[in-house]
């Protein structure tokens, strides 16, 4: 018998039965040799095999060996960046372990300063209940910048749950010929936490696809104490009918440098907006665009510069005593 640990040395032995085995039948046989020593994250690969079964030749042999491959998931806090003692070299390594294995713990990506090209892709993720806080090393939102290739989302969540960003900058610093961009694009999420980041776009696009902040058909979001610019919508938030993007606390962010909208919602409800302060360019031509929506909150927002159409603009809204819309406090 024998078995082996991913490239290590095979460790074979010997196992004698107090009495032959016969066919389909087993035995449990603990091996001596170094054992398993789980990696950090990723996979791992065992490999088993048996040899000359009762001590005599074996009639199918093709049968002898079982090969398994385990994934390691994430639990704890890891250091990111290309630093002395990182756990992962980049944070695009880490979150493809993360798509792969998953989290069996709570799990905190801290970031040491740099700047990070990438398209980072974060789906329904194994282990999702504990949440993953992606952040940077020194607490300072300048000190990480993550970009994009060129082309594509910074970062795009599909189906993801219980994520927070917090005190890093996502920027799409070039809008590609062709296709939406967003820093964070959502779809499909629930329970994501965007809190004192730095969020910018293009800063000279006019077009439509250059987006701070994308998200459809998300649950309990918060935005919070964020700063937003260089892009043609500020925060876009809509959902597909019938279903309405629900449960969202907006409080405290800042806006400048919007092409044409602050902030967009859709097919929305229950959705708090608080304290917030957008300073129109000559450009922006809504601060706050509402459409099918009910449940809407606006208070205490500031408003300054230049709108070229609307400071506020609502089309076919609709409440209730138990979700009404409310606009107070603003200026």
């Amino acid at each position: 018998m024998g078995y082996q640990i991913g490239n290590n040395p095979p460790v074979p032995t010997s196992f004698i039965a107090t009495s032959p085995l016969a066919p389909n039948d087993s035995a449990t046989f603990p091996f001596s040799g170094p054992g398993l020593t789980a990696p950090v994250s990723g996979t791992i690969t065992l490999k088993v095999w048996t040899s000359s079964p009762n001590g005599g030749s074996d009639g199918n042999p093709s049968n002898d060996t079982l090969t398994t491959t385990y994934c390691i998931a994430l639990s704890g806090n890891y250091l990111v960046g290309a630093v002395t003692g990182a756990d992962f070299p980049t944070p695009d390594a880490a979150i493809a372990v993360i798509n792969s294995c998953g989290i069996s713990g709570p799990v905190t990506l801290s970031i040491a300063p740099g700047t990070y090209a990438g398209n980072r892709s974060l789906g329904s993720y194994f282990g999702s209940v504990h949440g993953i806080t992606i952040t940077s090393q020194t607490g300072i939102a300048a000190d990480v910048i993550l970009t994009n290739t060129g082309s594509g989302n910074t970062f795009s969540l599909n189906g993801a749950s219980n994520i927070t960003f917090y005190a890093i900058t996502i920027s799409n610093p070039t809008l590609p010929a062709s296709g939406t961009v967003a820093c964070i694009d959502m779809i499909g999420c629930s329970n994501i936490t965007v809190s004192n980041c730095i969020l910018r776009g293009d800063p000279i696009s006019t077009s439509s696809n250059n987006r701070a902040l994308y998200i459809s058909g998300s649950n309990q979001i918060n935005l919070l104490g964020n700063q937003i610019s260089d892009a043609y919508y500020g925060i876009y938030v809509t959902a597909t009918s019938p279903d309405y993007s629900t449960g969202y606390q907006i409080t405290g962010n800042q806006m400048n440098n919007l092409y044409y909208y602050g902030y967009y919602f859709n097919r929305c409800q229950n959705i708090q907006v608080v304290a917030n302060k957008l300073t129109g360019s000559g450009t922006t031509y809504y601060g706050y665009y509402v459409a099918g929506s009910m449940g809407m909150v606006f208070r205490e927002n500031e408003l300054y510069g230049n709108m070229n159409f609307y400071g506020y603009f609502f089309s076919n809204i609709s409440g209730s005593p138990s979700m009404p819309n409310q606009l107070f406090n603003n200026v």
